[in-house]
């Protein structure tokens, strides 16, 4: 077997690892769900749970805010959120073919939150328009790692979640350099003369 063949199957192979390594991780993505009820003006926790799968991490808009604290208290996530106080309705007269808006106050409407999932997350805070804090909820027993004492100048990635995308990618650009690297060298080495 050439070396050139040895070096295209271990690329194939290596290339396979990469892949089977990121549909891995991709499957553990997970995200809490929140419920929250307000009820006249306040809001409760109905229910918080850990579901499979990704949300979309886009900003969103909203007087209220949630934000994920670590088991180290340290930030990870925020996510906007608003209070429907009012139903829009729209209402059709087939006598005269006019449309009428009417706006109906809500007293009492549940929420969902999605705010995605970190393995070390201890609490979600949630914050008034006013931004004071009127709601903490503990995850700390969906967490998967246990806190441990960390000195508070050392701050990690993986504390915060390590993204696995930067990893792979740089993987993959490794390997693309030296594989360029082989090809040249291989143009350049001069042809060795056979004994004779």
């Amino acid at each position: 077997m050439s070396k050139l063949t040895r070096l295209i199957a271990i690329s194939f192979f290596l290339l396979i690892f990469i892949f089977l390594v990121q549909f891995s991780y991709a499957a553990q993505d997970k995200f809490y769900l929140l419920t929250l009820t307000y009820n006249n003006g306040s809001l409760q926790l109905k229910n918080v749970n850990v579901f499979p799968g990704t949300i979309s991490q886009a900003n969103q808009g909203g007087n209220y805010k949630a934000e994920l604290i670590s088991s180290s208290d340290q930030f990870l996530y925020k996510v906007n959120f608003d209070v429907p106080t009012s139903i829009h309705g729209e209402d059709f007269d087939y006598t005269t073919g006019k449309v009428t808006s009417k706006e109906a106050p809500v007293d009492n409407v549940d929420i969902v939150i999605n705010v995605l999932y970190f393995p070390n997350g201890k609490e979600i805070d949630i914050y008034d328009p006013q931004n004071k804090k009127i709601l903490v909820i503990s995850v700390a027993h969906f967490a998967e790692v246990t806190p441990s004492p960390t000195p508070p100048f050392v701050v990690t990635k993986l504390e915060k979640g390590l993204d696995l995308s930067w990893v792979i990618g740089g993987v993959i650009l490794l390997f693309i350099i030296v594989t360029i690297s082989f090809f040249v060298y291989l143009k350049y080495q001069k042809p060795q003369n056979p004994i004779q």
